[in-house]
């Protein structure tokens, strides 16, 4: 008797500790801005330096996928957003035929039918001009050094070209 009483204790105890609830999503929202979306460059040998021509039009590009927020939990649908926002920023440098977004912003939802929607903004730029680094781009590089007290970015020199 007293090791049927000390099972079912064991089975009771082990069934309320073992599992864990997941709730569905029943909307979603998500925003993204960046001062930039242009990875750096990893250095082999001698760095190569390329201009951006800069559109100075800001593009909007949305995009409505086939993925239901009620479909998943709410650790899942950040995951999945998450991914799916760097297929609908390639969607987006495609149809507007460039190299990269700069200063993109990505705001994605879920529309009145539960399903998600992701839009991007940004400044549509191509790539020119590619060459060697050289001793005047010295102040490029240091962009990417940093203190190591503070841990701040080093701020660039102001550049101002007369026309």
């Amino acid at each position: 008797m007293k090791t049927r009483n000390l099972i079912l204790c064991a089975f009771a105890l082990a069934s309320l500790s073992s599992c864990t609830a997941t709730t569905q999503c029943s909307d979603y929202s998500y925003s993204e801005y960046k001062t930039a979306s242009i990875p750096a460059p990893v250095i082999y040998s001698i760095p190569q330096i390329a201009e951006l021509n800069v559109s100075e039009t800001r593009i909007t590009y949305t995009e409505r996928l086939n993925i239901r927020v009620k479909d998943y939990n709410n650790s899942q649908i950040d995951i999945v957003a998450q991914g799916e926002k760097e297929v609908v920023i390639g969607n987006a440098i495609k149809q507007h035929n460039c190299d990269v977004l700069v200063q993109p912003i990505v705001d994605i939802a879920s529309d009145k039918d539960g399903f998600l929607v992701v839009t991007v903004s940004g400044y549509p730029a191509t790539y020119k001009n590619f060459r060697n680094y050289t001793s005047d781009d010295e102040w490029i590089m240091k962009l990417h050094d940093t203190d190591a007290d503070t841990k701040e970015k080093k701020q660039a020199p102001l550049v101002i070209k007369e026309k």
